[in-house]
Formats: C-alpha cells, structure tokens, sequence
C-alpha cells in the first residue's frame, strides 16, 4: 500500500479514470478517490476524465467529469473498477507517466506494470475495496469521500449481502454511515429503481425460455415509442427475468443509440458470464457482466451461453 502513496506524492497532477457504460460503483470510486487525495495531499491538480456519457440520475456528482484532453506536465492515471483496457473511459491513460489501477474483477488485466495493480475481488463492490485501502494508508474520510463510497457500495451488483460478512464490507459500511447519512440517497435510488408496466410487459412478452438460460432480445423500433424507455434502463431490469424458470443465465441484449446491442448477462452458481462477456470485449464480474456487440454477434454469443451450459441442441 506504501507504493500508492508514494505515486500520488510524486506527480503534480493526478487523472482518474472510469470504465465506459459507468455505474455508481465505478463512478463512487472515482470521486470519493478524488475527494480523499485532495483531502489527504497539498497542491495536487486532479482531474476526473469522462468520455462524454450520460451518469445515472440519482448521483450527484461533484465536480464535474471533464472531457478527455492530453497534458504537458507528467501526470500519473489512476483507474479504478475496469476490468481491461479497451473499457476505460478516454485516452490519455495511454500516455501518462505512470498508471496505478485499483480493481475487484478476478480478471482484471488493466495495468501494464503489475506491481501497480491492486486488485482483491473477494471485495462484492470496488468501493468497498477502495475503503479498505484507505483503513489501511490512514487517511483521512471526509462527508464527500464517505458519500461517493457508500454510494458505490448500495447501488453495485448486490452480493454484498452474501460476501459481506468474508471481507468486512457490511463493518464498512456501518462506520461510513456515522461520516455521511444514506437516507436521502436511498430514496432517489428507491425513485429510478421503480419499474414501469410498460417496462415489465415489454420484457415479459420477449422472454424466450430455453434449457437452463432465459433471454430477451428487443430492437430500438419495439421500445422506442414507449415513453422513458431507454435502452439502458431495459439492461437495469435483467434480473426480472430471473424469476421464470429457475434459470442458470439469464440476459437481456437490447439495441442501442448507435445501432449496436448491449448485452446484460447473469448467472448463479459456477456459471462465469464475465469469461463470455470478456470474448467480446465486455467484462464485469462472474455472476453479473455485460458487453457491447453487432448484430451479427447475437447467435455466436447465445452458442458461447450454451456451450458454457455444456448445451448442445439448436438454440433455434
């Protein structure tokens, strides 16, 4: 933990990075990261780099992400919550002097100088992880650092009521509820969680059902008149489809704005969905990944889902 402390103390300016398609996980890392070095460091120029995409409504950011750019001073990249290169939000990482990354993906291969990587996926949320890192460096946690953190930590996959208890996340969490109070965050997430019945009948009636996995595939033309529809918010409603079945994944791949599909894919037990997410070009964690990809990649990703199975009969 000394090496992280001694790469923040030795650059002038500091650019933390997101993965693309963010969550509040991957978003609270960044700025609480952001919060506790300007807390715990003089005269650091820090900067938080977007790729110009849309956050979740119920977070309240601050400051503001800023556009890529490139720098003519060193610089070192911190990136935290991504899982491989190709989904780190911006460029610049590319080209800084030295990059630190901080993880809880079991296949996190987003650093080149391994000692640089710290990763530990017993951790359910990267926030989670962050913080104990903090415990660990003796920082100190201001209200804005203490937000971001539990922010990360509630709106993440959820598993940390059933890996808390393994890493100490639930203790966590209970000491950074004495720094910043959750309740009003609580209620915007319980608000944008709520789904509509033209949500739920719109997935309900694409649900195809096939041995051991569920699935729904919807084009932009079959919800795009439907008002507050978005694509990303069908990829959030996954998990209803979890339900019918007894699946063993379950995945929702929804068109998106650029005419490509986004992929949400789940499972239970030893079934890996981020080692197919990962073959193309997605990641995430073993239970809950996703992924982008064209049209033509549709079949070859629900053959990769049965094979994984140890499926063998036509899909179709």
């Amino acid at each position: 933990m000394k090496k992280i402390d001694l790469l923040i103390k030795k650059y002038p300016e500091i650019r933390i990075y997101h993965h693309i398609n963010s969550d509040g996980d991957c978003l609270g890392s960044a700025f609480a990261l952001y919060h506790l070095i300007k807390e715990n460091y003089e005269a650091k120029k820090l900067l938080l780099i977007t790729n110009n995409e849309k956050v979740p409504t119920f977070i309240d950011l601050t400051p503001k992400l800023i556009f890529d750019k490139e720098s003519k001073v060193d610089y070192l990249a911190i990136i935290v919550d991504t899982s491989a290169p190709n989904r780190i939000a911006g460029e610049s990482w590319k080209n800084a002097n030295e990059m630190l990354c901080i993880d809880h993906h079991r296949t996190s291969a987003t650093c080149i100088k391994k000692e640089n990587l710290y990763v530990d996926y017993k951790f359910p949320s990267n926030t989670m992880y962050l913080y104990s890192i903090v415990k660990k460096l003796k920082w100190k946690i201001n209200e804005a650092a203490a937000r971001n953190l539990i922010m990360g930590f509630i709106t993440d996959t959820g598993d940390h009521l059933s890996r808390g208890e393994k890493n100490n996340s639930l203790i966590y969490f209970q000491e950074l509820t004495n720094i910043y109070n959750p309740s009003l965050m609580l209620e915007k997430i319980r608000v944008n969680s709520v789904v509509s019945t033209e949500l739920v009948e719109l997935i309900l009636d694409n649900l195809i059902f096939k041995k051991d996995f569920n699935y729904v595939i919807l084009s932009k033309k079959q919800y795009s008149d439907i008002k507050n529809i978005t694509w990303k918010k069908i990829g959030r409603s996954t998990n209803l489809i979890q339900y019918y079945n007894s699946p063993k994944i379950w995945f929702i791949i929804t068109e998106n704005d650029n005419k490509t599909y986004n992929v949400e894919l789940r499972s239970t037990g030893n079934n890996p969905v981020d080692k197919i997410a990962k073959l193309f070009g997605g990641g995430g964690h073993k239970n809950a990944s996703g992924a982008i990809i064209n049209k033509s990649e549709i079949k070859k990703m629900i053959n990769e889902i049965k094979r994984t199975l140890n499926q063998n009969e036509n899909w179709i």
